[in-house]
């Protein structure tokens, strides 16, 4: 079996496309995409003017944390031995340092948010998110993704062609999780990002298996904050130290076309849209 959004690790590190190319259905000019680049990269811009970029960020989030973490649990080693007022007074480095990383990564957290928030008021930030918005409403009418399509994480990695008696392709943690437009028509079940559209003709749908092993994805792309969503509480998904997102298990769905078999890897929490979209029910089954 294939994975839809798998890149296949070849002996010589040749470089190789996604295996869904073989499904490629319709796409945009790259002048359009060109365009598009651009305005994003402009809002970026725009949203970070005075902050961090996004990397410098988490880099130093996780360094404030794992700091307060490595002096805070030295710390609480003096005061399970002598108390905590005593372990204040004969150890106040450690107890300071504790604090400092503490408020260090409070301090970054809140600054980023509030300028976050400020730039997005400015008038420039506001012209630069109209040009994305348009842009990309355009782009969607060009490749024939309705108003009513399902936004859905897909998981892309690269893999190792299995041998014959090898089971199919995992991926592995950290997974990229990536985000696409789901729909259909009366014939085809279509996937689709900004740039092409992808589609499966629907009576090679086969089936929906439940893949029980535990997967780590780069990042959570719902418009709702991870904390306080309900689909992540009633999904059993966990947020890790560093920022990945701990999913129970994963779904592959199958469809076979020109004799190949393609799988559509998707984390637990999509399962119930694929299912209402394609109407086919998740078998339980252990391991492919």
């Amino acid at each position: 079996m294939k994975p839809f959004l798998g890149t296949e690790k070849k002996p010589n590190k040749e470089p190789s496309l996604p295996n869904g190319q073989a499904l490629l259905a319709s796409s945009i000019e790259q002048s359009d995409w060109s365009r598009y680049e651009k305005q994003a990269k402009n809002l970026t811009a725009s949203l970070h003017k005075g902050i961090f970029s996004p990397t410098v960020y988490y880099v130093l989030h996780f360094f404030f944390f794992f700091g307060a973490w490595r002096f805070g649990a030295r710390f609480f080693r003096h005061v399970e031995l002598d108390g905590f007022s005593s372990a204040v007074v004969r150890q106040p480095l450690l107890f300071s340092a504790c604090i400092l990383f503490i408020l260090l990564a409070l301090g970054l957290f809140f600054y980023t948010g509030k300028r976050l928030h400020k730039n997005l008021e400015k008038s420039t930030t506001q012209s630069d998110l109209a040009e994305v918005l348009r842009s990309e409403e355009e782009i969607r009418r060009e490749l024939g993704i309705p108003e009513d399509y399902d936004a859905v994480d897909v998981l892309l990695f690269p893999y190792k062609k299995p041998a014959d008696n090898e089971p199919d392709p995992e991926p592995k943690s950290p997974c990229l999780n990536y985000s696409m437009a789901l729909f259909k028509d009366e014939t085809n079940l279509y996937l689709a990002d900004m740039q092409q559209k992808f589609a499966f003709p629907l009576k090679s749908l086969t089936r929906i298996r439940t893949i029980n092993l535990s997967l780590s994805l780069e990042k959570w792309n719902k418009p709702e904050s991870f904390s306080e969503s309900k689909t992540a509480r009633i999904n059993n998904l966990k947020a890790t130290f560093s920022g990945k997102i701990k999913i129970p298990h994963y779904h592959i769905l199958e469809a076979e076309i020109d004799g190949e078999i393609y799988g559509i890897y998707f984390p637990n929490y999509e399962c119930p849209t694929f299912e209402t979209v394609t109407r086919i029910p998740a078998r339980k089954i252990a391991r492919p």
